[in-house]
């Protein structure tokens, strides 16, 4: 789910991409682990409801459709009307790209976009 919630910027080598995400997954089911039980049964059964109930869409859960599919799936879920399921994908968001952007890979490449961004002429 985290990766159909990365910012396209900055672009990763497929190695750099691998460990980000390893990173990111380990941050993000570190966060649910550490939450009180009164909100982590909650929080897993969100996460069960939202797999599965793709099978409603695609035939399968979310885990099991390709990533365009899960791009589609997630920006259902965050323009729905229904405010809960939109919370859910905020709350996961949230996570993910406080880990992503922070991630030493991910800022060395923006910092390396943003000089070369710096060093254009200006028109």
């Amino acid at each position: 789910m985290a990766r159909s919630l990365y910012p396209k910027e900055p672009l990763l080598t497929a190695t750099e991409k691998m460990l980000v995400e390893e990173k990111v997954s380990s941050y993000l089911a570190g966060q649910i682990l550490a939450m009180p039980v009164y909100l982590k049964v909650p929080y897993l059964l969100a996460l069960h409801v939202f797999n599965y109930l793709s099978c409603l869409r695609f035939g399968l859960p979310f885990i099991r459709i390709d990533q365009e599919k899960q791009g589609q799936y997630v920006r259902l879920w965050s323009r729905s009307p229904i405010g809960l399921m939109r919370d859910f994908i905020k709350l996961i968001r949230s996570c993910v790209l406080l880990s992503y952007l922070d991630h030493p890979l991910v800022l060395q490449a923006l910092e390396a976009r943003i000089g070369r961004l710096a060093a254009e002429p200006q028109a």
